[in-house]
């Protein structure tokens, strides 16, 4: 329903004003009158209506007078000026107001009707688009969080993807300048008990305390790991505050909050935390780093540990950590070598410095590859460490063990390059043979069928690819060719519309004028084709 004030300092108007609405216009609901400016005035702002019938003339505050000040209370309502007085100067006051009618009295029921008709369709389109825009508003607020998760992995990863981290920033209103990464670590028998249900409501506590506290970045939870970057500015870095005394007192309590919290209170937590870059790339790196420090979950009396503090903690030099760095980047780089190398070297030195403790080592095994399969996730899942090394009961087995899962991840990593590749060449053949049938009744299954892919995946591949659908580009290709045909040649246009793949003339003239803006015969007529 829709509200109306009508306004005029004559009762037999306003009720010649009612009488009209009710009869011609049901679904607006009068709702009060006014018999002054003043009055008009304070019923605008208590009652809010769509729509103002306003007289001109009025003791007191005049008509004019009152518009202006109901504009700064409602500036979306709609005023229908009805007055006696056809001046030009009347009229240009109320154009400049804002007014939308200017109806002179006495005026037919006809004319006011219209008016009000009007003024309806006028409300009724802005409250569209204020429906349409609080439902732009709430999709755009439901995919942040799916923008940041994909920004978080971009980051860690290094991912090529459509859509730039600098464009996901963007989305997202941040700006990676500076920062530390922080990897919190749910362990222990509640944790593990924890159900899919339950586990959301963690995230979701944790994530919201996080952001409470201070700018942050909160990735995906992968596992028992959940990845956070901390986002520092020049202001705060000016201030004198490192990175590592920001980390402790931001972690510190963000876990006494944790503590706190009903859903997280039986959980425990770890938190590794990793050195303070100015970098996109030392982001990266402190998301190793925080990685390698939340693997001392058992070595740690405390709930956080910092990677700097671990790698000048004598105590426990046991993991090597720059060549446990230095392992992780070569598997990115699916360097298998490299990878056989350092492993052989870092197991080297923990069997030397655990004295050949075969438990010690197998459980440092199961922590390095729980880190190494969380730092190269986005290549995809693999098995667990812990039922890998399970049954690893010497060293020796632990080595073996350890180098076939190396070998494992690298493999994994370079079959998401050659899929890539692979995908690549496919989407290349498919292209091909849709430039040269493109005059076929060519589908998407043909063309799928074709590169031995199935529709869904070859669509979406498509898609990813080349940046347009299988149909945008078979339009594309099929109007390139029409529009050569139609400045090349005497054709018909409806012989130019078979050739190049439709069968309905009238559809490809709709399709055709959609993608250039033009009929095919104004296309041929206005680049100068032969008729």
């Amino acid at each position: 329903m829709y509200r109306l004030l009508i306004v005029d300092d004559e009762g037999i108007e306003r009720e010649a004003l009612r009488m009209i609405v009710r009869r011609h216009v049901p679904e607006v609901t009068v709702l009060e009158e006014a018999a002054n400016g003043r009055e008009a005035i304070e019923k605008a702002e208590r009652l809010r209506p769509d729509i103002i019938t306003m007289d001109i003339k009025m003791p007191g505050i005049d008509g004019l007078e009152a518009v202006r000040e109901i504009r700064t209370i409602l500036p979306d309502a709609q005023v229908i000026v009805v007055s006696a007085y056809d001046t030009f100067d009347y009229a240009r006051q109320a154009l400049s107001l804002g007014v939308r009618e200017y109806v002179l009295k006495p005026s037919k029921p006809e004319e006011m009707v219209a008016a009000l008709r009007r003024a309806l369709d006028a409300v009724a389109h802005k409250r569209r688009q204020r429906r349409q825009l609080l439902e732009l508003k709430e999709r755009y607020y439901r995919v942040l969080p799916l923008v940041e998760t994909e920004l978080v992995a971009s980051v860690i990863f290094d991912q090529v993807q459509e859509i730039t981290m600098e464009e996901l920033s963007e989305l997202l209103g941040v700006r990676i300048d500076a920062g530390y990464a922080v990897v919190l670590r749910l362990w222990g028998e509640e944790a593990e008990r924890l159900d899919a249900a339950a586990k959301w409501n963690v995230y979701t506590a944790v994530k919201g305390q996080a952001k409470r506290l201070l700018r942050c970045l909160v990735g995906p939870m992968i596992g028992w790991h959940l990845p956070l970057f901390v986002l520092l500015d020049a202001d705060r870095r000016q201030k004198g505050l490192s990175g590592k005394a920001h980390a402790a007192v931001f972690v510190r309590r963000l876990l006494d909050r944790l503590a706190a919290q009903e859903v997280t209170r039986a959980v425990r937590v770890f938190a590794g935390v990793g050195r303070a870059y100015a970098s996109l790339e030392g982001l990266r790196t402190s998301y190793h780093e925080a990685l390698l420090a939340s693997r001392d979950v058992l070595a740690k009396p405390a709930a956080v540990r910092m990677y700097e503090d671990l790698e000048a903690d004598a105590s426990v030099r046991i993991p090597p950590l720059e060549k446990e760095k230095a392992l992780l980047e070569a598997v990115r780089r699916r360097d298998a070598e490299a990878s056989r190398a350092l492993l052989t070297s870092i197991f080297d030195e923990v069997e030397a410095s655990s004295g050949g403790d075969a438990e010690a080592i197998r459980r440092y095994a199961i922590e390095l590859f729980a880190v190494l399969t969380r730092a190269t996730e986005s290549e995809g899942p693999s098995v667990s460490p812990f039922e890998c090394f399970e049954g690893a009961a010497t060293v020796a087995d632990i080595r073996e063990t350890a180098h076939a899962l190396l070998m494992q991840r690298v493999n994994r990593v370079a079959g998401v390059d050659a899929a890539l590749a692979r995908g690549r060449d496919l989407i290349h053949q498919a292209k091909a043979f849709i430039d040269t049938h493109f005059h076929d009744d060519l589908h998407l299954e043909t063309v799928a069928n074709r590169v031995h892919l199935s529709p869904y995946y070859f669509s979406k591949l498509f898609k990813e690819r080349v940046g347009l659908t299988f149909i945008d580009y078979l339009t594309q290709v099929r109007i390139e060719r029409a529009k050569q045909l139609l400045l090349t040649s005497a054709r018909s246009v409806k012989e130019i519309c078979f050739e190049v793949g439709y069968r309905d003339p009238n559809y490809f003239s709709r399709v055709f004028k959609k993608a250039t803006g033009l009929t095919p015969t104004e296309f041929r007529q206005r680049f100068g084709g032969r008729t």
